[in-house]
Parts: C-alpha cells; structure tokens; sequence
C-alpha cells in the first residue's frame, strides 16, 4: 500500500516522534510509505495529523470531492470538541463531524477516544504507541553534565515552571528547550542532544493523561523518564518512574541524580517499551481500515 504521513500545519517538530515511529514500523511491513508536510497524496491513504487539520475546510472539499483516501491520526486526546476549536472563534462541530465522517478511519492514540468517537463515526480503532528499534537515535552516555532536562512547552503551564525552578533552587543544573508554545518545539537534534547529556529526563502533564510522545519515545532511546501521576489507561507510564504528586517527584529527581543509575534504569524502560512492538499493534489497526 501507498502511504502518506502527512502534517497539516505548523506542528511538524511537535509530532516528529509519531511520525518516525509510524515510518519505520509501515515500512517493515512492506508499504510504500512517505513523510510529507502540507502535502496531501491522491494516490495514498493519507495519515493525517493532527486532528485540527479540519479547520481548512478547502483540504476537506478537495479530498472528500476528490476521493482521496485519508485516516486521521488521533495525537491529541478528544475532549467534546473543546480542543478542537479555535479561540475567539465561532464554531459549529459541522466541519469536524464531516472530516471524521469521510475518513477511512480514525486511530485513536488513547483508549479513552474510541467510544467518544463512536456518534461521528464507527471507523475509531485503537493504535497505542509502540515499540520500534529505528526510533533509538540518543545516544547512553555515561558521563552526563545536566541534571534535569525536560522538553515541552512551559510557557503556557506555570505548574511545570514551579517545579523546573524548585529544582534549580535545590541546586540542580536544570535545562529545558525553552520553546514558547505548541508550534515552536525545537529541531528533534537540539533536543535530543541536551537529553542525551541529562541525569533525568522529566515528563510533567499537563491535562489528564500520560503524554506518549514524550514517555514512549524516551524509552525506545532507553530512557527512563521521571513522572509526575496521571490518568494512563494505555499503560504508558509504565516505562516511567512515576511519583504521586509533584512534590515527590521533586525529590525523587534529587535522589535520582545522585544514585547515578540512569543507564540500568534506561536498559528497563527499553525492554519495557520492547513489550509493545509498533509493527504488530499497525499491522492489527490496518486490517480495520476501510
């Protein structure tokens, strides 16, 4: 089969990890497979993210007009439609439910999205993230000069501020990506050179459920991260050393960094994630597709 991963919109960097993982995994399983950014495929099925990709009701005209083939590709968690609207505009859910509607599926990255999908239409299946060795591109070093790094936005989530700077007030060297919202997640290399080079690698939420994007792919690089608690019915902080609130895990990242097992521990989290090969879990998503 012909396959488009396509990005719609400014995001790319933001979904990179997605991306390279379906890459890999779609072609060890024999399909012809492009990555491409703003660029739909006639002759493909489309997998399209993210979700807000609805908002550009010419894409939708030309492809359901056009009969192009696409599956939309779930990376944010669907909460009504409150995540899907643009602020200070006045929306209907007219366009999303026609964008859901002709899609030849939708794949759900978290469990909890199948039966909220279910009224716009029966083509939702679940397509946890996995496992794929291609995705290892970090180096295990074991000299590592940062204490705490994380990579995520923080301008917009001062929770995640207060812990970043609780644990430089305790005297960690803490780095992060500084990147100023969603659409500005830094080049994948200045990111993974700065986690390669940390003690600690953090996953702080910041809605109610476990962000794989960063958990699944830290641990396909055998990382370990350090979590905060929260809603994970798809079981991906189990790759995590997770604390129940935030103040715990400021210590924990504080214990962490003077143990000095970050290489064992991320030896764990890649045989862990190992559990979950992506090939499997798209081949079994594939077979529902219309």
């Amino acid at each position: 089969m012909f396959i488009n991963i396509v990005n719609i919109g400014n995001r790319f960097n933001l979904y990179r990890n997605l991306y390279q993982l379906l890459y890999a995994s779609l072609t060890d399983l024999g399909h012809q497979v492009r990555v491409s950014d703003n660029a739909i495929e006639a002759g493909a099925l489309n997998l399209i993210a993210p979700p807000m990709a609805f908002r550009l009701k010419e894409l939708t005209d030309a492809m359901i007009k056009g009969g192009v083939r696409y599956a939309v590709l779930g990376v944010e968690l669907f909460d009504g439609f409150s995540h899907l609207t643009q602020p200070g505009q006045d929306q209907t859910d007219e366009e999303f439910r026609r964008f859901v509607g002709n899609a030849a599926a939708v794949l759900c990255l978290f469990r909890q999205d199948v039966p909220l999908y279910a009224p716009l239409t029966e083509r939702a299946h679940y397509l946890r993230y996995g496992f794929h060795p291609a995705v290892s591109e970090i180096p295990s070093l074991k000299e590592r000069p940062i204490d705490v790094f994380f990579f995520g936005d923080t301008s917009a989530y001062p929770d995640r501020k207060r812990v970043l700077e609780t644990l430089s007030a305790r005297g960690l060297k803490v780095v992060t990506t500084e990147n100023a919202g969603a659409s500005n997640a830094p080049d994948d290399l200045v990111r993974n050179s700065r986690a390669a080079l940390a003690k600690v690698n953090l996953n702080l939420a910041h809605g109610r459920h476990a962000s794989p994007q960063r958990v699944v792919y830290l641990a396909n690089n055998a990382i370990m991260p350090l979590s905060d608690a929260t809603e994970d019915p798809d079981g991906y902080l189990e790759a995590a050393r997770v604390f129940p609130d935030r103040d715990a895990l400021i210590e924990g990242c504080l214990e962490a960094c003077g143990a000095g097992r970050w290489i064992e521990d991320g030896s764990e989290a890649y045989d862990i994630a190992a559990r979950h090969p992506m090939t499997v879990l798209l081949a079994e998503a594939l077979e529902k597709l219309h």
